[in-house]
């Protein structure tokens, strides 16, 4: 995953975050409460109603509270639908974060591949300088053996003898010389594909160390967005437990409100 794609989708997370924080913000409840003690104009009495307190009429008194109780009840399905999204989003970020611990692993199993290539080079390098001196001994033997030839070759005596048995070690040192140079050149290969590998695990633990940055990135993300959205859940449970007092006070005053009516109706009927 690249740095900058991470970026993008925590961006895009802050701003859902943000966009639902504004719209579920509570309502003051000295706003709402202003709101209700809000009545009717009083109309003029007549003369017949002259006697008694005049009350708004019962359907105004109902539908007035059941405004409110309708308002209280929307803020509250809302404040329900914030805090499922927060929910959303903060299992988003824990599965991001989830990745950390393979992360780690397999950055150390690529740490783990680079040592033992490591060590196979040292090894190469090792027998390379042994196959070195090898050579270096098996030289200045055949150059030692040519030198007695060379001598042999001046004396009459034992003439043949010795040009037979120099010819035999200038072959069996020059096959050995051969088989030191073919070991050689396969140790050379041997420690370029291992340098060729170490460069390749090199790369791969470089993109595993960005990816452990991104996710760990994605980590602190989560706790700092965790610590704000219990915050934010706080605040709305807190306005919940408001919203849920207010619609009983609401109930209670429409009961109420209607009591009255019923009380004010029947003082009117017996005084007419």
């Amino acid at each position: 995953m690249g740095h900058g794609h991470g970026n993008k989708g925590t961006n895009m997370r802050n701003f859902r975050l943000s966009s639902f924080v504004d719209r579920s913000r509570p309502v003051p409840a000295d706003r709402k409460m202003a709101d209700t003690g809000r009545t009717s104009p009083e109309p003029a009495r007549s003369g017949t109603e002259a006697h008694g307190p005049y009350t708004p009429p019962r359907a105004e008194q109902a539908e007035a509270l059941r405004g409110n109780l309708d308002e209280v009840l929307g803020s509250l399905s809302h404040a329900r639908a914030d805090a499922e999204a927060l929910a959303r989003i903060i299992a988003e970020l824990e599965a991001e974060a989830g990745r950390v611990p393979g992360l780690i692993e397999d950055r150390r199993e690529l740490g783990r591949k680079l040592d033992e290539r490591a060590g196979e080079i040292a090894a190469l390098d090792a027998r390379a300088e042994e196959l070195a001196r090898d050579l270096a001994r098996a030289r200045e033997e055949s150059a030692q053996v040519q030198r007695q030839l060379d001598s042999a070759m001046r004396e009459p005596a034992d003439l043949h003898r010795a040009n037979e048995e120099g010819k035999e070690r200038l072959r069996a040192s020059a096959e050995t010389i051969g088989q030191l140079e073919r070991e050689a050149e396969r140790t050379a290969d041997a420690r370029e594909k291992s340098e060729r590998e170490i460069a390749t695990l090199r790369g791969a633990l470089a993109e595993r160390d960005r990816a452990l940055d991104e996710a760990r990135d994605a980590m602190n993300e989560l706790r700092v967005a965790a610590k704000r959205d219990a915050q934010r859940i706080a605040e709305i449970e807190e306005s919940h437990s408001r919203q849920q007092a207010r619609i009983c006070d609401l109930t209670a005053r429409l009961a109420a409100a209607n009591r009255r009516h019923d009380e004010l109706e029947e003082a009117h009927d017996a005084l007419r």
